[in-house]
């Protein structure tokens, strides 16, 4: 689930079978989405599942998480798809976790992702401003 402060939109992104659908509906009416997807799956007997976080345009592509997955494997799986192939800060993973039901402290984060490069299962570098980001490791390289 995605929330947008700035225009009071909300984003779900809602899976049934093969069929998934997206809904995108101001905080006020975010109900009657709710109650509209309800009927729509009451129509085809089946009961909504949701995916995962639809979280904006630069996370379009789900992941999906083992719920016993450690920080590090979904920070891997982060930064492996593909809103991880654009060089990210601390920060915005810190609140990409968020955004997908995890929190962890900053300095978790940040332990996991100093640990995975030194593993080589994700890349590090500095960056202009002189904070490090972070990317995916290119498979074969």
């Amino acid at each position: 689930m995605s929330s947008d402060s700035n225009s009071g939109t909300i984003k779900i992104r809602v899976r049934n079978g093969e069929n998934e659908f997206e809904i995108d509906a101001k905080k006020v009416d975010l109900q009657d989405a709710f109650k509209t997807a309800s009927d729509i799956f009451q129509l085809i007997g089946k009961t909504p599942t949701v995916v995962s976080p639809a979280i904006g345009p630069s996370f379009d592509t789900p992941i999906q998480i083992d719920s016993k997955a450690s920080l590090p494997n979904i920070v891997v799986k982060l930064l492996g798809s593909e809103w991880g192939s654009k060089p990210r800060r601390l920060k915005e993973i810190k609140e990409q976790l968020e955004q997908m039901g995890m929190i962890y402290p900053k300095q978790s984060i940040a332990v996991s992702l100093l640990r995975l490069a030194k593993e080589g299962e994700i890349r590090r570098f500095k960056g202009d401003e002189g904070d490090y980001l972070y990317v995916g490791a290119r498979k074969g390289n």
